[in-house]
């Protein structure tokens, strides 16, 4: 059996939190990339089938209903 990821029938999507994210990690000297975060990301995208998943406001909403567990660490 394949991994789930080497399935080609498989969509794979990318959270657009994660360039967010490695956005604010450059921004505060934790990830060094040589060039943007945007231009990482796009050429990522091209060389691979992975689309960028957005952020509706059904997902801010579900927040709500998300365990404690899901809290920022202290």
């Amino acid at each position: 059996m394949l991994d789930p990821l080497e399935e080609l029938s498989n969509e794979l999507f990318v959270s657009i939190v994660t360039p967010l994210e490695m956005q604010l990690k450059v921004g505060v000297g934790k990830l060094a990339l040589g060039r943007s975060v945007r231009s990482v990301v796009e050429t990522q995208l091209a060389r691979s089938s992975m689309a960028l998943l957005p952020i509706t406001l059904d997902h801010i909403d579900a927040l709500s209903r998300l365990p404690d567990h899901h809290r920022d660490p202290v």
